[in-house]
């Protein structure tokens, strides 16, 4: 089973933002230079682009099987 494109790019974004958030927490040990404002706002405005990434993705394979299939 082929895994599409505008799944799994989103997904292993996903994941790396998880990673990142993990570790750059302001709480830990080592890491007070990010106020959690700015922790808590970088964080969702990476999700909405990732969210939007997934759409547009989706959108653009939507298209190009749509385009295949005319020919």
């Amino acid at each position: 089973m082929k895994v599409k494109k505008h799944i799994l790019l989103p997904l292993v974004l996903l994941f790396y933002l998880a990673f990142m958030a993990y570790y750059t927490y302001p709480g830990r040990e080592g890491n007070e230079n990010l106020s959690i404002t700015q922790y808590y706002i970088t964080v969702g405005i990476t999700v909405v682009v990732i969210v939007a990434l997934y759409f547009f993705q989706k959108k653009k394979d939507e298209n190009r099987e749509k385009y295949k299939d005319k020919k």
